[in-house]
């Protein structure tokens, strides 16, 4: 009867453990996942914030209208897998451009300030130097009353 006992507290402990680390290595690979997936949608945000950065360079300091109007800027910056503007339609479904914004607005405001390029889904947050160098982009050109 003790040995009985002794066995089924053993097994009841190995499955316990077991099943304890199947669990953990469950969470161990959505992590994984999820840090790729984040890390994803970061050269996908940095490559966007290039693109914006050209976009306003090439265009007296205005603000695109639509992802149409990004598409024509041509990069060399790669940024992971990502390659501009081949994968625009990917990119579009992480990243999340506020396009009604005008380059007036934008020039009035601090880079902490700046919620116009968001990333969807798991992400690492906003890069403050890239939307720095975007907004003394929009910066270096003299805005017209009717600029956008």
């Amino acid at each position: 009867m003790v040995n009985r006992m002794k066995r089924q507290v053993l097994v009841g402990s190995f499955i316990l453990s077991l099943g304890t680390g199947v669990l953990l290595l469950i969470l161990a690979v959505r992590s994984i996942a999820m840090s790729l997936e984040a890390e994803r949608t970061l050269g996908a945000y940095l490559l966007v914030l290039s693109v914006l950065t050209s976009y306003t360079s090439q265009n007296q300091g205005r603000w695109p209208q639509s992802w149409e109007d990004l598409a024509t800027v041509h990069v060399v910056d790669h940024y992971g897998s990502w390659e501009w503007p081949r994968d625009i339609v990917k990119i579009r479904q992480r990243i999340r451009i506020d396009f009604a914004i005008t380059a007036k607005e934008l020039a009035a405001i601090e880079s902490s300030e700046f919620k116009f390029v968001e990333q969807v889904g798991p992400n690492y947050g906003p890069r403050e130097s890239q939307i720095r160098e975007l907004l003394e982009a929009i910066r270096r050109f003299p805005l017209r009353p009717a600029q956008n």
